[in-house]
């Protein structure tokens, strides 16, 4: 096996619904031992993989934390058709469940450090709300604790001007520089000529868009490409029934 070919797979998603096995060992909570020469055994989906890599046998071992499948260790045998055995199958099960209670101890963690960072952004606007008069620098308070929550490239707020009937570009706020030239803020978008920013804008939910989405409006798929950005989420904006713009 090449290491650095291997590093490059990183990363990358397995469907679980086709790589039945695996969907196998998360079910039974065992070790699922796979063969090239098992004609019989082998999904089409696995037989392809050890097919490309040159792969002899496999070892699933599941790691589950409670009755929670988390994960699994993938042990793959290259020189030989190897049998493992039964001492084998209970060591790896058995160096399983550290990993396991590590992988859920992380995400505990971060799950944490995101709840933090979410109730201090809100702390910190409440006492932007609180302490600010000027519409503008109340919005780019709003936009940068935002931004800096969730972690994402950028944030805007668009102001909903009913006698123009569009939306106005008010604020930005940009954590990663972005690619090309920005439309000008206090730029109006005309609601009838963009009917996807005015769903969003009357929804009574968040909408996440992202630019795989084969089913986003025309005037959305635009502006996605044209910023290249690959996910969107806004938040509508309102105060009762009064629609007053949109967080992006």
């Amino acid at each position: 096996a090449d290491p650095g070919v291997d590093q490059g797979w990183l990363g990358e998603s397995l469907d679980v619904d086709a790589a039945i096995e695996f969907r196998r060992a998360f079910e039974t909570e065992t070790t699922v031992e796979l063969h090239d020469d098992d004609d019989a055994e082998v999904s089409a989906t696995v037989r392809e993989l050890m097919g490309t890599w040159a792969e002899k046998a496999w070892l699933i071992v599941p790691l589950v934390f409670g009755d929670l499948p988390i994960g699994c260790i993938l042990l793959v045998e290259h020189r030989q058709a190897r049998r493992f055995t039964s001492a084998e199958r209970d060591l790896v099960s058995t160096l399983a469940v550290p990993a396991a209670i590590a992988i859920q101890n992380a995400r505990l963690h971060r799950r944490m450090a995101e709840q933090n960072r979410f109730l201090g952004s809100l702390v910190d606007s409440s006492r932007a709300i609180s302490s600010t008069v000027d519409l503008d620098d109340l919005l780019r308070r709003v936009a940068q604790e935002a931004c800096e929550a969730l972690g994402t490239s950028q944030a805007t707020v668009y102001i909903h001007d009913p006698e123009q009937e569009g939306l106005v570009y008010r604020i930005v706020h940009e954590r990663v520089p972005t690619h090309g030239d920005d439309d000008p803020l206090g730029m109006v978008y005309r609601l009838a000529e963009h009917p996807g920013q005015q769903a969003i804008l009357y929804s009574d939910d968040i909408v996440i868009e992202h630019a795989s989405d084969a089913d986003l409006p025309a005037d959305r798929r635009r502006n996605l490409e044209r910023w290249d950005e690959k996910t969107v989420l806004s938040v509508p904006l309102r105060f009762q029934e009064e629609r007053l713009g949109i967080l992006r």
